[in-house]
């Protein structure tokens, strides 16, 4: 089974202003393997190669974009018999945010967008990404849960992203291109 790395970009946002959570996802040129379909940033990891490592070399390949990976969320697996190579994948999803101050660029030039996850839905996706969806609506009630009670209302993805003053202010003005 081929393994993929899937970079689950967060944008910051404060859960107390009702804002949902948006990912960045990319498009799959329908001629690929697999394409047509919109998809996170991610790819095949090289030999020896760490999933965390594998997704943020592959975030800055296609978007351009410079991360911090901070969670493993899931592991999918896909198998399609009628593709005419890489028929069986699994997909490791790891949860990262942009590092402060960066902007996607659009590294190989896909279409790339931010969309909340009612947006994903909507969106056509590769089906073993259903696994990945599921667990990243898991993962953000459970921060609500945590986060959204009487604290700074962050999805706490850490420093640079939410301003966890008490205020509930997001610090994404000041976001540029960055370079490696």
């Amino acid at each position: 089974m081929l393994p993929i790395a899937v970079a689950v970009i967060l944008e910051s946002v404060d859960l107390r202003a009702g804002r949902s959570p948006r990912v960045l996802v990319l498009h799959r040129a329908a001629e690929r393997v697999r394409g047509g379909v919109w998809e996170f940033p991610g790819g095949k990891v090289e030999a020896g190669e760490e999933i965390a490592a594998a997704a943020v070399r592959e975030a800055r390949e296609e978007v351009g974009l410079e991360i911090e990976t901070f969670a493993a969320l899931a592991v999918s697996e896909d198998h399609d018999a009628a593709l005419p190579r890489e028929q069986s994948v699994r997909l490791h999803a790891v949860l990262a945010r942009p590092r402060p101050s960066c902007e996607p660029t659009g590294g190989e030039g896909r279409p790339w967008q931010w969309v909340t996850l009612d947006e994903l839905d909507r969106l056509p996706t590769h089906r073993g990404n259903a696994a990945i969806h599921a667990a990243l609506r898991g993962w953000l009630e459970a921060r609500r849960s945590v986060d959204g009670e009487g604290g700074g209302g962050g999805i706490g993805i850490g420093a640079g992203c939410v301003d966890h003053s008490g205020d509930g202010a997001v610090l994404a003005g000041d976001r540029r291109p960055c370079s490696g």
